[in-house]
């Protein structure tokens, strides 16, 4: 019976605990100054070809929406989908960002 608590006790502390990967401070800065490198890349490279805030395929209605929702703060969708409310949310921050008033 000691035996079964003492499993017991060391899966619990275990679980407790999580798993444990160690990766290096410097390993995760360089990984994250990565990315961000990329992402500005590709943002820059968007913004000089004029790529950003053309509407493509059916982005038009969600764009619309976003903007309208950043502009004047009525949320008026075209078309509307299940999906529209959220990713509209979502956008709002880059509608605010982009919009010129």
């Amino acid at each position: 019976m000691r035996s079964k608590e003492a499993v017991t006790r060391v899966l619990t502390t275990a679980i407790r605990r999580g798993p444990h990967i160690a990766v290096p401070g410097g390993e995760k800065t360089a990984a994250g100054l990565a990315s961000l490198v990329a992402a500005v890349a590709y943002m820059g490279i968007a913004a000089l070809h004029g790529a950003i805030g053309v509407p493509r395929n059916d982005d038009w209605t969600y764009l619309r929406s976003a903007y309208r929702l950043a502009s004047d703060g009525i949320f008026t969708p075209g078309t509307s989908t299940a999906m529209l409310v959220g990713q509209t949310v979502l956008a709002w921050p880059v509608g605010v960002c982009c919009t010129s008033r």
